[in-house]
């Protein structure tokens, strides 16, 4: 009984370290909807993106419904541009990270993962991608779905979104773009050949 007592204890104390120092500070620039510009670094919160100017700064809390957009360099000094957008009347924002930009056609992805046990103990993790697109005459990106094996209703949506570029349906159908590849190939395609 003791020793399930303190590995409930040490459980309980990790979970609480991680929740306070889980996610670090990163380089980031913040646009807002204003059109003001701020440089420094931050990280996201439920509420909004707490963010400092400088590491001595003292944070500050800016709600996503004023940004306009966030452009972050992590640790390989690559950088990922995020929106944020509510959907269905919901009152939290949804983190979409913009990974094709194009004047036609923009591709976003929200991504989570996903941790399990199984018997004897055995984790494993996979990583969720959900698809968005978004068109310029569209208010915000539009849910595209995510890649399921069983029932596919990527494609489903993917082949009515797309109506207006004949050719990329017929690639569809004939499986040179699959679903299971996700949408890069599709989208790059329609910003080449599609469009307007």
């Amino acid at each position: 009984m003791r020793i399930f007592l303190i590995l409930l204890f040490l459980t309980f104390s990790t979970t609480t370290v991680i929740g306070q120092f889980g996610d670090p500070y990163r380089r980031a620039k913040v646009v807002l909807k204003s059109g003001e510009q701020l440089n420094g670094e931050g990280k996201f919160k439920n509420k909004g993106y707490k963010f400092k100017e400088n590491e001595m700064a003292k944070p500050e809390t800016i709600a996503y419904e004023d940004i306009d957009y966030l452009s972050i360099t992590d640790g390989n000094l690559d950088k990922r541009v995020y929106r944020f957008y509510q959907f269905n009347g919901r009152k939290k924002y949804l983190k979409l990270e913009l990974v094709i930009p194009g004047e036609k056609l923009e591709l976003y992805v929200y991504q989570y993962n996903i941790n399990s046990s199984g018997a004897g103990g055995i984790s494993f993790g996979q990583t969720v991608t959900k698809f968005y697109l978004k068109k310029p005459e569209d208010d915000k990106p539009v849910y595209m779905g995510l890649y399921e094996p069983v029932a596919n209703q990527l494609k489903v949506r993917v082949l009515e979104y797309f109506q207006d570029c004949p050719s990329l349906i017929e690639k569809v159908e004939n499986k040179d773009f699959r679903m299971r590849d996700g949408l890069w190939q599709i989208v790059e395609y329609y910003n080449e050949t599609c469009g307007h």
